[in-house]
């Protein structure tokens, strides 16, 4: 399942998203964040990557935590 956010217009190197996505999640234990540019011409491009354990929801029900991105 893929979420698509607002773009951080004013980010710059240290975007912010201050948004709650509720995903149904069954049998999934990682969730992997791709961060991408939006381009105007041309096709947007990956400006970082993670990934995060859902082990934390499955126990508290939610996940509340700052994502390095690699």
């Amino acid at each position: 399942m893929e979420r698509r956010t607002k773009t951080d217009t004013d980010g710059g190197t240290e975007p912010v998203w201050e948004e709650v996505h509720y995903m149904p999640i069954v049998h999934q234990y990682e969730l992997t964040i791709d961060v991408m540019d939006e381009d105007l011409i041309g096709s947007d491009d990956v400006i970082g990557k993670s990934a995060i354990s859902l082990l934390p929801v499955y126990k508290n029900g939610f996940a509340d935590q700052w994502v390095p991105l690699g």
